[in-house]
């Protein structure tokens, strides 16, 4: 699960039902196999902030950016992906 987490990043609606229905499971049961690595939310969000980080960190600085990042990210809202970045990484993009 954790491969297909990192090829569908970008998909805004990546999450437990996503999961559940791809590999056959119930939700319930997503829920109990992500439970040892913090749950399947706090899971794809650190994997997301991961990718953003990389990809700003090696990003020629230009206006924008932060949406473009934010969009690879699965985030429709740049607000949003922002307040996650700052809880998630104690920095602002």
């Amino acid at each position: 699960m954790h491969r297909y987490i990192d090829a569908n990043l970008d998909d805004p609606n990546l999450g437990p039902t996503r999961l559940a229905a791809t590999f056959g499971l119930s939700r319930a049961g997503v829920f109990r196999a992500f439970e040892p690595f913090g749950g399947v939310a706090n899971t794809i969000a650190r994997r997301r902030m991961a990718r953003a980080y990389r990809a700003l960190a090696t990003a020629e600085p230009r206006r924008g950016i932060v949406r473009v990042v934010a969009e690879a990210c699965g985030y429709s809202d740049p607000a949003h992906f922002c307040r996650v970045f700052r809880r998630h990484l104690d920095l602002s993009p």
